[in-house]
């Protein structure tokens, strides 16, 4: 049965915490209300950015045709592309964000996410 969505991401030109606030309230402003904060921690891979990481709670049964096109949606009101990688006999979705010169973002603010994932939790 599937718990969640897990949404994980990483910005860069943030110094500290409060540097990546504004990343972290238009996001939840994007996501759907059902969205919710976990943390915000340093990124030591790269120099000035931070991991930010979201969840949203299922707690209806979903077709999973129906949460796949959700986290679709989900993407598209961040950025654009994103790699979708699916393997239906072992149960696993995931989408996946690299910013690169053909990105688009749906916001200003959203173009300090350098990486992104989101995907179903089980």
């Amino acid at each position: 049965m599937i718990k969640g969505i897990s949404i994980t991401v990483i910005i860069d030109e943030a110094k500290n915490e409060d540097s990546a606030t504004a990343i972290k309230e238009a996001l939840l402003e994007a996501l759907p209300k059902e969205t919710h904060f976990q943390s915000a921690e340093k990124y030591t891979k790269f120099e000035d950015a931070y991991k930010l990481e979201f969840d949203i709670a299922i707690t209806e049964s979903i077709p999973k045709e129906k949460l796949t096109y959700q986290l679709l949606m989900l993407t598209d009101c961040i950025s654009r592309p994103w790699s979708v990688y699916f393997d239906n006999q072992g149960d696993n979705t995931e989408l996946i964000f690299n910013r690169d010169n053909n990105t688009s973002f749906t916001q200003p603010v959203f173009s300090h996410i350098r990486w992104a994932h989101i995907q179903l939790i089980y």
